[in-house]
């Protein structure tokens, strides 16, 4: 009955093996490189990533999955397993723990972080002793990003965290309000260089921002109030690098819906903006830029029947690097 049982248990405990010797080894696979600089190396050089990741992934493999491919027949034999059943077991082992190891390579190339935030705020007001007070708030925002590729010099993304926006003291003292308002974030999108690794890159985002709460400005009274919570939709365009020779570009496009929870519009928040600045580097240590900024056009007010109208502002600098 004890032999039966080993031989069901056998090949089991050599893959809960497998799999252990694997995920012990899998938070260095990027994190050492990452740290001191070498993978920015590594992405440097002349060798696609593609390579280095492979080439990083057989690693792992070779020195954790493939020695335990060649223990299999022994670990067989002390659970009793039949000649037959051990070359299954090496087989599946072979096969099978390359795919743990790629698999475990996506794990540990998400990145992680987390940052906290202490709020602290002492407002004396003279006129109302409700506009006083001492707020205070401490939130920890965690964040994640996946990144898939390359492929064909294109990489998909894939980001999502919590952050927040501080209000004003004068109105986090009021009831029911906070010093600061959680945020959450989400975006994925796409990267590509389609002339080549210095050529021009172009991207491409999805993105939303909940927030908790938002701060509008009243005009009339010349102050905030703190709204509902709100939530922000848009899309963004993105193209920056060599064009060719000396000329540069770097600029965005944005469009944005933006609104309060319950539909109303959030005053002021625009629909539009866009960036533009076309560089040209020439020799000795001159560079030309023109920049153009867009503000589209913004709501004043919930229901929207009144609009501030959009704007354009353009400027041209010149900078010179002394040769020394």
């Amino acid at each position: 009955m004890e032999a039966k049982l080993l031989r069901a248990v056998g090949p089991g405990v050599a893959w809960v093996a497998a799999l252990l010797a694997s995920m012990l080894a899998l938070n260095r696979l990027f994190a050492a490189d990452y740290a001191d600089g070498t993978l920015e190396q590594m992405l440097l050089a002349a060798a696609p990533p593609t390579v280095i990741v492979v080439a990083k992934v057989a690693a792992h493999w070779l020195t954790t999955s493939l020695p335990l491919v060649f223990m299999a027949p022994l670990i067989g034999l002390q659970f009793g397993l039949p000649g037959d059943a051990l070359v299954v077991l090496a087989l599946s082992l072979l096969l099978g723990t390359p795919a743990v190891s790629l698999i475990g390579a996506i794990g540990a190339a998400l990145t992680l972080g987390v940052r906290g935030d202490l709020f602290m705020a002492s407002v004396d007001s003279t006129t109302q002793s409700l506009n006083s007070g001492n707020p205070s708030a401490f939130l920890a925002s965690p964040k994640a990003g996946l990144v898939f590729g390359p492929f064909s010099s294109t990489e998909f993304y894939l980001n999502g965290g919590f952050g927040y926006h501080s209000n004003d003291a004068r109105s986090a003292v009021l009831p029911g309000s906070s010093p600061l308002a959680r945020a959450r974030s989400y975006e994925v999108g796409l990267r590509s260089k389609p002339f080549g690794p210095d050529g021009l890159e172009l991207i491409a985002t999805l993105w939303q921002l909940d927030l908790k709460s938002e701060l509008v400005f009243v005009g009339d009274e010349g102050t905030t109030e703190v709204r509902g919570a709100t939530r922000r939709r848009g899309v963004e365009f993105a193209a920056r690098g060599q064009v060719w020779g000396p000329v540069h570009v770097n600029g965005s496009v944005t469009y944005t819906n933006a609104e309060v929870r319950n539909g109303d519009a959030i005053p002021l928040a625009p629909e539009v903006t866009a960036y533009g600045a076309l560089m040209l580097k020439w020799p000795e240590g001159l560079t030309s830029q023109v920049q153009a900024t867009y503000m589209g056009v913004r709501p004043l007010t919930e229901d929207r029947s009144f609009k501030s109208p959009a704007w354009l502002d353009i400027d041209l600098s010149e900078r010179y690097r002394l040769p020394i």
